[in-house]
């Protein structure tokens, strides 16, 4: 999703925040075997009425012109925009067991920002969920279902690391993907810590570091 946001390909160039536009980031790809399995899998999700509430765009990328499919390497599918319907309200999914252990994981995953900063957007984001306005609203999310034919399936899989190489449109672009992500938080405490040995002269525990 960070890729995304910074893509020139993507959505680089929109109004920020920039990830307000990529909405679709729950996805499943569903591998079939033939055509016809496609037609029959896009009538059953649209016929699940108990958490869906209906297609809201069909991709049909076997539709696509000439041109199009080659860009892609001819890895066509059928990309569908489901909303996903939990029947409750944000607060009392906030409120469950699992909604508490994954805002707890993500308050401790800091990758870009620095820890003072990612405190600062956890804090705000919370606030608005929780907030008088949002906090009664219906708890829907839109998630993308992807239909592909199986022996593309398997193609696919060998491809992601080269198409990561593929769709960078700079080196340093290419460079921020593949670098591991460092814990921002251990790398504070060590500068600390060299900071205070330096100041107090200890010239050992400098040469540590």
């Amino acid at each position: 999703m960070n890729n995304k946001s910074k893509s020139r390909e993507d959505y680089r160039n929109d109004p920020r925040p920039r990830a307000q536009w990529n909405l679709d980031v729950v996805r499943v790809l569903v591998p079939v075997g033939v055509p016809e399995d496609i037609l029959k899998m896009l009538s059953a999700v649209g016929k699940d009425k108990r958490k869906l509430r209906g297609i809201l765009k069909n991709k049909n990328l076997f539709a696509a012109s000439e041109r199009e499919r080659a860009a892609r390497y001819h890895l066509v599918n059928m990309m569908l925009n489901v909303l996903f319907d939990t029947r409750m309200t944000i607060e009392t999914l906030m409120k469950g067991r699992s909604s508490q252990a994954i805002l707890a994981e993500i308050k401790e995953t800091i990758e870009t920002e620095p820890p003072g900063r990612w405190e600062q957007l956890f804090a705000a984001a919370l606030d608005h969920l929780t907030s008088a306005r949002v906090k009664k609203l219906p708890a829907m999310i839109i998630g993308e279902v992807q239909l592909m034919l199986k022996p593309f399936v398997a193609v696919r899989r060998h491809m992601h690391l080269p198409y990561r190489v593929h769709r960078a449109t700079s080196g340093e672009e290419l460079k921020r993907d593949f670098t591991p992500k460092e814990d921002t938080r251990t790398l504070d405490k060590q500068a600390s810590s060299l900071w205070k040995a330096s100041n107090y002269g200890l010239l050992f525990a400098v040469k540590s570091f």
